[in-house]
């Protein structure tokens, strides 16, 4: 199993489910290209200079058994940010072998997995952020050490329990 893999926990066994994926190219074009970091709110897409071109990254897919990226999925992201960078065109011989995709940790619910594990004394487990592991990774830091520490569950952190969901 690998780190990415979206888990099911049942008594005595763990099985993989379909993972979510995401999907990335890096693109060089012509003209004047963003100097930062971009998130485009509408077609959901986060631009980022990368060397000598724009890494474009996005659309989260359901279900995703690997990491090869089709190659209508990488014409859409560029098709879908041409529009929002006004001053750069993409060059037209745009490498569609180039591009990758990562496999997304989640959970079946869509909500991580917080907490203690049951049946297993002082295991806790902090998996299945989906895209928002390192936004939610210091509060989740949080919650786990108070769980650690004081032996209890913060309330916040009751909807990411284990028990009744495994």
């Amino acid at each position: 199993m690998t780190a990415s893999s979206s888990i099911r926990f049942s008594p005595g066994r763990v099985s993989r489910t379909p993972e979510p994926r995401s999907s990335e190219i890096d693109v060089r074009g012509a003209g004047t290209s963003p100097r930062h970091a971009l998130y485009l709110m509408e077609p959901k897409l986060g631009l980022s200079p990368y060397h000598d071109a724009i890494r474009i990254a996005g659309a989260f897919e359901l279900p995703a058994r690997d990491e090869r990226v089709p190659e209508r999925r990488i014409r859409r992201l560029v098709d879908r940010v041409h529009p929002y960078l006004a001053g750069w065109t993409p060059d037209t011989n745009v490498e569609i072998r180039s591009g990758r995709a990562g496999l997304r940790p989640a959970t079946p619910d869509s909500l991580p997995f917080i907490g203690p594990v049951p049946g297993h004394r002082g295991l806790y487990l902090a998996a299945g952020h989906g895209m928002l592991g390192v936004t939610l990774a210091p509060a989740t830091a949080e919650g786990i050490a108070d769980m650690v520490t004081t032996r209890r569950i913060p309330e916040a952190m009751l909807p990411f329990q284990l028990a009744g969901r495994i």
